[in-house]
């Protein structure tokens, strides 16, 4: 018969709850085994679902990503320029409000070696192509209803962005988009733009 061990102290009442079982321990050995696999177990947690252990950080080398049929994004074609790689999906409104910012920077920046580079996420493409079709922009659009690009770059925030040197090296990454952000976003680029050769 099951019942709950009201003299335990916290730590015991947390190891146990956090397996489903709550019985009165016969031994102390019982009460130990249930703590260190408690502490293993959160230690195994921590470092699998630590976002600095997941994502990918600045001085990381950018990944290329294809889907079953074809390469999505070939960054090694880019050597040379500064890309700013941009996930975004019509559902975002701040991947929206972002847009006309990129395309001017774009627009601005390409004849000194940079470009911006957009991946599109939505599940169905044709949204994205008929959102496009309305507010159209200068730089290439990539169309990832799979996800392939966004599991490369592990990205957990929409926009997502990831400013890349020459050398294929992520520099800087940007979650989110204010329209405070711009300042920061294009000093970030020219800095880079101008170690250019």
């Amino acid at each position: 018969m099951m019942s709950i061990n009201t003299e335990l102290d916290p730590l015991q009442d947390i190891s146990i709850a956090t397996f489903g079982i709550f019985f009165s321990p016969n031994s102390r050995l019982q009460i130990f085994m249930i703590q260190w696999c408690f502490y293993i177990s959160s230690l195994i947690l921590t470092l699998f679902l630590s976002p600095s252990i997941l994502a990918l950080e600045t001085g990381d080398k950018a990944p290329g990503c294809n889907d079953n049929s074809k390469q999505l994004l070939d960054l090694p074609v880019q050597r040379g320029n500064i890309v700013y790689l941009d996930f975004w999906a019509t559902w975002c409104l701040p991947c929206k409000k972002s847009m006309p910012f990129l395309n001017e920077l774009h627009n601005t920046l390409s004849s000194r070696g940079f470009t911006v580079i957009a991946v599109n996420v939505d599940e169905d493409p044709e949204d994205a192509k008929k959102y496009l079709a309305k507010h159209p922009v200068d730089y290439p659009v990539i169309f990832d209803p799979e996800g392939k690009c966004p599991e490369k770059y592990q990205v957990m925030a929409m926009p997502s962005s990831y400013l890349i040197d020459q050398n294929g090296t992520i520099r800087d990454i940007h979650l989110g988009f204010r329209l405070s952000d711009r300042e920061d976003i294009r000093t970030g680029i020219t800095n880079l733009l101008n170690r250019l050769p």
